[in-house]
């Protein structure tokens, strides 16, 4: 069952082809997050202090834009045998004509690794819905596999019935480094 969850996003992951607008157009990531309003810093519901590491905006439709914001902490355990890694990922569903978040899915991933190898130890996703009347969260699903943290989620327009779905991912390298999906 893992195996087949984790091809299933495998797959997602090959098919969507997202490129961070601020890429294409020479906005730095500065600017995006000033006005879309993007805290440099926040504390997690785990008490974890993270910078915030990149921004950028994916367009979805005629009607609706994402904000991306990736953070994670500083490295941690510097003397133990494992250093550990927190991330998390915010992708902010907004409508275009007014800049209001209409649905917000967010990934946590926690890490540990040790200049030969990396693990993923933990990962929880949300899905909130900040505009009830008009979308619905259909579904949400976490996946581990190896050095990754999978998050999967899934909103109805229940006006139009347009579904749109986003797998999004974080991963951390046996040096601490995060790759986060784009």
């Amino acid at each position: 069952m893992k195996r087949i969850l984790t091809t299933f996003f495998c797959i997602i992951m090959m098919s969507i082809n997202m490129i961070p607008t601020y890429a294409a157009t020479g906005t730095t990531m500065e600017m995006i997050c000033e006005n879309e309003d993007v805290q440099e810093i926040i504390s997690d519901d785990q008490g974890h202090v993270m910078q915030l590491t990149d921004c950028y905006i994916e367009n979805i439709d005629q009607e609706l834009y994402a904000v991306v914001s990736e953070y994670e902490t500083a490295e941690n355990g510097a003397r133990a045998a494992y250093k550990t890694k927190y991330c998390t990922k915010y992708y902010n569903i907004k409508n275009k004509n007014t800049g209001n978040i209409q649905v917000q899915f967010i990934l946590h991933g926690d890490f540990k690794y040790n200049g030969s190898s990396s693990s993923c130890t933990d990962a929880y996703v949300e899905a909130k819905n900040y505009n009830t009347a008009k979308y619905a969260i259909i579904s949400k699903t976490k996946a581990i596999s190896g050095n990754k943290a999978y998050g999967y989620c899934r909103a109805r327009n229940k006006n139009t019935g347009t579904e749109f779905a986003r797998t999004i991912w974080i991963s951390v390298s046996a040096t601490g480094t995060v790759t986060k999906s784009s």
